[in-house]
């Protein structure tokens, strides 16, 4: 983070000054933040894909050593059960206020949202209401999001060794 931009030194200080410019046209607002990766708690198996669902989820205040704990004891577990192949798990640590923790999922595609959610599928309605009871006081809210990556707008650090 503290050497120039991939683009800048692609392109040159010009043409990314201009590439700057003509987006702030299109721009309402922009965010900027730093995340902490949470390596043990991701998976990686095959190849990534196009399509992934983010949720970020709200935490009570002093409750983060608590919802990590959930996240490794019972959550990945359930989540690898589930057949998830990509997942990624960060906390931001500056540019948003504290208290989250972000998941990004891989998904199939956009007909796996038809199916709802994904523990609820492959736990059952009674499995996943019991796993996600766990985390009543925890969390404060959620939202969701879903992510279209394109590889050849993107440029994607490699995942972390040892993160499956």
């Amino acid at each position: 983070m503290d050497s120039p931009s991939p683009l800048i030194k692609t392109l040159g200080e010009e043409a990314f000054g201009n590439l700057l410019r003509g987006a702030a046209r299109c721009q309402i607002s922009q965010n900027r933040y730093f995340s902490l990766p949470m390596n043990d708690l991701m998976i990686n198996k095959g190849a990534p894909g196009t399509l992934y669902m983010m949720t970020r989820t709200f935490l009570n205040p002093g409750k983060f050593p608590e919802y990590e704990a959930w996240l490794k004891n019972d959550w990945k577990p359930a989540m690898e059960k589930a057949g998830v192949t990509q997942l990624r798990v960060s906390r931001p640590i500056f540019g948003l206020p504290s208290g989250e923790v972000q998941t990004v999922r891989m998904i199939k595609d956009f007909a796996e949202i038809d199916g709802g959610p994904i523990l609820q599928q492959k736990l059952g309605a009674d499995g996943a209401r019991a796993l996600n009871a766990k985390t009543n006081g925890m969390v404060r809210a959620t939202t969701i999001s879903i992510i279209r990556v394109r590889a050849d707008l993107s440029y994607l650090p490699p995942m972390p060794a040892g993160s499956n």
